[in-house]
């Protein structure tokens, strides 16, 4: 849908491009707590609003008004406490190690557990009796 506006074709903003914008924008962030999520609620519906008011305006409009989603983003860290912000990322990360580390031990045992069995299997398998000879004389 274009809208015409002093002689110039505006193609408007869609709600696609507007929820992709947003999306872009929580990329960027490094955590995702409740003060984020808060923050990206709180900015979805600024956008939203401001697309609502300007029903003319194009995605370059909210850009303009806003700013890039990396603007966006750093003046929103700046404002965080900066050390409890490293704290959190550390955190997070050495979860990510443990995680990770506890999948790999899983993954190990697991086939080991699994070699384990077909050892057991092929010793069993030799343990059975398949044919008998029996010796006329």
């Amino acid at each position: 849908m274009k809208i015409q506006q002093n002689g110039l074709n505006i193609i408007p903003a869609s709600e696609k491009k507007l929820k992709r914008y947003c999306k872009q924008v929580k990329a960027l962030l490094p955590l995702y707590r409740k003060q984020e999520k808060l923050f990206m609620e709180n900015f979805s519906a600024s956008v939203k609003e401001f697309a609502e008011v300007n029903l003319g305006c194009s995605i370059e409009d909210v850009i303009e008004n806003f700013g890039v989603p990396g603007e966006i983003v750093s003046d929103y860290l700046s404002e965080l406490d900066i050390e409890d912000l490293c704290r959190q990322i550390s955190i997070r990360r050495r979860m990510k190690q443990v995680i990770s580390a506890i999948l790999i031990l899983c993954v190990i045992a697991s086939g080991l557990n699994a070699w384990w069995a077909y050892e057991t299997y092929l010793e069993a398998k030799d343990q059975i009796i398949t044919e008998e000879v029996i010796v006329i004389e």
